[in-house]
């Protein structure tokens, strides 16, 4: 086997870790071309490297490619099973190949793409959200208690800016109503619960509903978080 072999056989019998891995080695000024029956036999004996906790998946690319311009054989097994050889790869595209199927240019397209069609999405859900406030404060006074809907109003306008806020709107909503058509509380709860709402939501959605409703007292007794 060649020079290159030689290098990652000798270093692949260490025992450093991926902290002090990173120490610079002497350089190289050149590197032939390795055959895939060499790679092949490379990859025998390279040397896992646990992933570091906290470490980004640039930084464990960057940390690959270094190794490989320092002639260690070393690979990282990623949580989607996908393994990675410092010794067949020579630049960033090479790992991105790889691990996304295309290069790092167009990775990195993709993903502002789909950052930027989201925060348009985003918008024009907030923007249709706050045009329907007038419309859905009228339509939901009749399962508000008549003395609050005026604080229900507030709370609307000012909640509705957020479209996660619409969620915990909705689902009150849909206990309130429950309760003003007279359903037992055995179905309200249940309702409650199938709602799956974080435990954050779970208490704003039944701190609004004992407020709203014109069974306050009850909603308090019987609804359990």
């Amino acid at each position: 086997m060649r020079k290159f072999r030689k290098r990652h056989e000798t270093i692949a019998d260490g025992s450093e870790t991926q902290q002090n891995l990173s120490k610079e080695m002497p350089s190289v000024t050149s590197k032939t071309d390795l055959t895939q029956e060499e790679i092949d036999e490379l990859k025998k004996t390279a040397k896992k490297i646990p992933l570091k906790q906290g470490s980004s998946l640039e930084e464990d690319f960057q940390f690959l490619l270094s190794a490989s311009k320092k002639w260690k054989n070393y690979f990282i097994e990623f949580p989607n099973g996908k393994k990675i050889y410092s010794c067949e790869i020579k630049t960033e595209d090479d790992i991105y190949l790889q691990y996304f199927w295309k290069t790092k240019t167009a990775h990195e397209r993709e993903v502002w793409e789909r950052e930027r069609n989201y925060e348009i999405k985003k918008k024009e859900k907030e923007l249709e959200a706050l045009n329907k406030i007038p419309q859905r404060i009228e339509e939901w006074k009749q399962y508000i208690d008549e003395d609050k809907r005026e604080s229900w109003e507030r709370y609307v306008n000012s909640s509705a800016r957020d479209m996660y806020n619409w969620m915990d709107i909705d689902y009150t909503l849909q206990l309130l109503k429950m309760i003003k058509d007279w359903e037992s509380w055995e179905s309200i709860q249940k309702a409650f619960n199938d709602q799956d709402n974080s435990f954050f939501s779970y208490g704003i959605v039944r701190n609004w509903v004992v407020y709203f409703s014109n069974k306050g007292d009850e909603a308090d007794k019987n609804l359990k978080k």
